[in-house]
């Protein structure tokens, strides 16, 4: 029976270091996740195991460049999404949004008296915004996009140690986000560079 244990819990740990291989390190450079990200934020992405969720972070290239970003998901295919000033709204219901800081103006999009942002999701398509919206560009200046275009799923932040005293899912709604303590950024220097 012990022999047996033994086994299984080696074929856990082989698992475990299986999935960690999986991740790879993203800097966030860009002010548009605030205050879920900070500037300078080291994140772990991995691939996506199922369709991403509404409110989950994820990295997604910005359709027609070679940019990737780091955004939230906040419209799934076929949904009527609408942002009105600060107000988001999914198939006219409000959604709550605690990521978004409180009093944060709506951007540029919505700015001057324009009508507000108002689109329907095609199959396969999702809708994706910073979290800093005054600052962000998003899914409301280049549209939803296809879920090929979203490369992974943000699984926890790494870097800089100001990350480890409040834990990104307090801040993201608990969407897949988790802060994780590091000796240091060994790991980050292999980083492959992500603009936001």
């Amino acid at each position: 029976m012990t022999g047996q244990t033994s086994r299984w819990s080696w074929l856990a740990r082989a698992r475990a270091v299986a999935r960690r291989r999986r991740l790879e390190p993203v800097l966030v450079a860009g002010e548009s996740m605030l205050p879920t990200l900070a500037p300078g934020t080291r994140v772990a992405v991995s691939p996506l195991s199922r369709p991403p969720r509404r409110g989950q972070v994820v990295l997604v290239r910005y359709p027609g460049r070679d940019l990737e970003l780091v955004k939230r998901v906040v419209g799934l295919p076929g949904e009527r999404v609408t942002l009105a000033g600060a107000t988001l709204r999914v198939d006219g219901r409000t959604v709550a949004e605690p990521y978004v800081r409180p009093g944060a103006r709506p951007g540029p999009p919505a700015a001057a008296g324009a009508p507000p942002f108002d689109l329907i999701l095609g199959p396969g398509q999702y809708l994706v915004l910073g979290d800093r919206r005054e600052a962000s560009t998003d899914g409301r200046a280049f549209g939803p996009v296809p879920q090929e275009a979203i490369l992974g799923a943000v699984r926890l932040a790494y870097w800089p140690p100001r990350a480890w005293t409040a834990p990104l899912a307090a801040r993201g709604r608990g969407r897949g986000l988790r802060s994780v303590k590091r000796r240091g950024p060994a790991q980050a220097n292999e980083a492959a560079e992500h603009v936001e």
